[in-house]
C-alpha cells in the first residue's frame, strides 16, 4: 500500500471509496485535471519518486485528495510518467476571448488549419471555460493557440490571467502561437507572444489584424499557420 499524499489524487468527493467503485473514464478525467492544475510543475519531482517506486510491488495506492487505487496501477503510474516528462500528442488547444467577435473568427480560422492537416483540437472560449479546465485540455496538447484582442494597449484581461495561471504551471515541449485582433494599436499580441516565450516553447510568428477579418485576412492567417505546422511535422 503506497500513501502517496498529493501524486494521483483526485477532486472526487463520492460515496464510493475505490477506484474500482467508480466510473473509470470520470476517474482518470478527473486525475488529469488534478495532475495539470497541481502536479504540473513538479514533473522532476514525479519522475524521481515513479523511479524509486519501480522496484515496488503496489498494490493499493491510497492519495491524500479522491478515490483509493485499488487497480488502474500501472495505467495511472504509466499517466504519471507521460505528463512528468511533458510527452505530448499531436492535437491542439486554442484558447481565446473577443470583444466583437473579431478574434473569435481568427480563432475558427486557426480551428480550420488544424482540422485540415487532421490534427484534433479543442476550442475554449475563456467567456465559458474556466482556466482549470482549459490546462486539463492542453496537458496532453503539442499544439497551443492563444487569441486575444487589444484593451488598453495590452491583452485582454481574461487572456492575461489565463497567461499567468498557465505561466505558473510551466507546461513544456510545446508548440505556441499568438493571435488576435485590434482596433488602435494592437499591443496584445507581440505582448502574448513574448509570454509564450518566456515558458520556452517553440513559438510561430504571430498573427494580427486590424479590426473585422475578411475572407483574405483569414485565408492569409490559414496559409501562414499551415505552412508552419507543416514544418514542424516534416521536421520529426
Amino acid at each position: 500500500l503506497l500513501f502517496s499524499q498529493d501524486a494521483f489524487g483526485q477532486h472526487i468527493a463520492s460515496y464510493q471509496r475505490f477506484a474500482s467503485e467508480y466510473p473509470e473514464g470520470i476517474l482518470f478525467e478527473e486525475a488529469k485535471k488534478y495532475y495539470a492544475n497541481i502536479v504540473l510543475p513538479y514533473g522532476n519531482q514525479v519522475k524521481k519518486v515513479l523511479e524509486q517506486a519501480k522496484p515496488l510491488k503496489i498494490e493499493m495506492i491510497a492519495p491524500s485528495h479522491g478515490l483509493i487505487f485499488d487497480r488502474y496501477i500501472d495505467k495511472i503510474c504509466e499517466l504519471y510518467e507521460k505528463w512528468a516528462n511533458n510527452r505530448t500528442d499531436e492535437k491542439a488547444v486554442i484558447i481565446y476571448d473577443t470583444m466583437w467577435d473579431s478574434t473569435k473568427k481568427l480563432a475558427h480560422a486557426v480551428s480550420e488549419v488544424f482540422e485540415s492537416l487532421d490534427i484534433p483540437y479543442e476550442l475554449c472560449n475563456l467567456k465559458v471555460t474556466n482556466f482549470s479546465n482549459c490546462i486539463t485540455r492542453l496537458i496532453d496538447a503539442k499544439y497551443i493557440a492563444i487569441g486575444s484582442p487589444t484593451l488598453n494597449s495590452s491583452i485582454y484581461p481574461s487572456v492575461a490571467g489565463f497567461l499567468n495561471y498557465m505561466s505558473g504551471l510551466c507546461p513544456k515541449n510545446r508548440v505556441g502561437f499568438a493571435f488576435g485582433s485590434y482596433g488602435w494599436g494592437g499591443q496584445s499580441i507581440p505582448k502574448v507572444e513574448e509570454i509564450l516565450k518566456q515558458l520556452n516553447f517553440d513559438v510561430i510568428p504571430s498573427f494580427s489584424c486590424q479590426y473585422i477579418p475578411f475572407e483574405d485576412t483569414l485565408d492569409k492567417l490559414k496559409k501562414n499557420l499551415a505552412d508552419e505546422i507543416l514544418k514542424r511535422k516534416d521536421s520529426k
